[in-house]
């Protein structure tokens, strides 16, 4: 069960060509449960706040291991959680 509403979920063209839907699922699954991923604990430390006080968008990342970067952000109001890419260079 999700620690916050999510919202729509809108996936980028570009994480349906280069994540598989199960990778997907997995790195929603840990953004619900504010298990942040690789990001600095900076913007750690603001999902948190935001988590308690509201007003601000959440932000996780996962490295997949294939060179790249899936971004989840929910929005302010909750009500959608967005998926984008960056691909990662060497």
């Amino acid at each position: 069960m999700a620690k916050f509403l999510m919202g729509e979920i809108l996936v980028a063209e570009q994480v349906q060509k280069c994540v598989a839907e199960e990778d997907q699922m997995i790195c929603l699954n840990r953004h619900a449960q504010c298990d942040w991923g690789d990001i600095d604990l900076a913007i750690k430390e603001l999902n948190e706040k935001a988590l308690l006080e509201g007003g601000q968008a959440l932000y996780s990342a996962y490295n997949n291991g294939t060179g790249v970067k899936l971004y989840i952000i929910t929005t302010p109001e909750r009500d959608k959680t967005m998926l984008t890419i960056q691909q990662v260079r060497d």
